[in-house]
């Protein structure tokens, strides 16, 4: 019997390894540490208010005009963050705890909507969020500002690449979010996100999600993003067409699953091995010859009456 809050369904252990390595799945986590991104704006992370908003400006100089909501929006913004003690705007952004699930910066705009200043800090790298607060906070427009700011030529690429290979707005959009999120969260460059480390934006957007929908929750996010960063070329040969293929477990052979066992006689591990086969040839069937598809499957197939239903 089961133990309390367990099921009996037998739970599968996945592979244990960090980086991508080609021809073992699941993919997991790349815990190594990343390389320095670069800072096209220059390193703002301690800048002063000032120096951060000069190089919005900068960046993006239709913000100039003092009418534009975003200037008094990042000027109010790094303001609050000021008023956290900290020495970099990193360390603010914590201990505001602003980090956490669930934090959004739109509780501290008494005078004035501050969140669409907060992507900018982001796409400048000012800071790092986590996973977690990006998804408290609704950003509008986010991929184009990063692309903006980060001047990359082989993010400008990606972009190009996606208007002619998914000619669905709302699916690009999605996958150009993932990867700009991807980025900025993990603070690498698009040179430096390999599968892993895109792996590490899948994971934590499962674990840390933040919606109403409760059906949305446990959804992996980046099927379209995997997609597009596969077909444009940028991951290696050897990663998975799919993300799907990239997160599950490789279906085994029936020797391959008693190779899991400690059986030292051979002969009662063949014989182990060989039962699936011998069960489906004594009711007149085998198993299939392609192994990506599911014996289940053949077997329905195999035994079903090829009549049509009656009407």
């Amino acid at each position: 019997m089961a133990e309390a809050g367990t099921t009996a369904r037998i739970r599968r252990r996945p592979a244990k390894f960090g980086a991508f390595i080609q021809g073992r799945l699941p993919l997991q986590r790349d815990s190594s540490p990343p390389p320095q991104a670069s800072l096209p704006r220059g390193d703002l992370r301690a800048a002063t208010i000032s120096q951060i908003t000069e190089a919005a400006a900068a960046t993006w100089p239709e913000w100039n005009s003092r009418s534009h909501s975003r200037q008094p929006a990042l000027q109010a913004l790094l303001t609050a963050l000021e008023a956290c003690g900290g020495q970099t705007w990193q360390d603010r952004w914590v201990r505001g705890g602003f980090n956490q699930a669930g934090h959004p910066v739109s509780r501290i705009g008494a005078d004035g909507p501050v969140t669409p200043a907060l992507a900018v800090l982001f796409a400048l790298r000012v800071i790092t969020p986590s996973v977690s607060a990006v998804r408290s906070n609704r950003l509008f427009g986010y991929p184009a500002l990063f692309r903006t700011a980060q001047a990359d030529p082989a993010l400008d690429a990606l972009f190009t690449a996606a208007g002619e290979l998914i000619p669905q707005e709302a699916i690009r959009r999605e996958a150009l979010t993932d990867v700009t999120v991807a980025l900025t969260t993990g603070a690498v460059t698009l040179a430096d996100l390999t599968p892993g480390r895109f792996m590490n934006y899948v994971l934590d957007s499962r674990t840390h999600v933040i919606t109403a929908a409760r059906h949305q929750r446990k959804r992996y996010r980046g099927y379209h993003a995997w997609d597009l960063l596969h077909r444009a070329g940028h991951f290696p040969p050897g990663t998975p067409d799919t993300m799907k293929e990239a997160i599950r477990e490789p279906r085994l052979t029936p020797a391959e699953l008693v190779a899991r066992h400690d059986i030292t006689d051979p002969g009662v591990r063949q014989l182990i091995a060989d039962l699936p086969d011998r069960a489906l040839r004594r009711d007149g069937l085998q198993l299939p010859a392609h192994p990506g598809r599911p014996p289940g499957r053949a077997v329905l197939e195999a035994g079903r009456d090829p009549r049509p239903w009656p009407a």
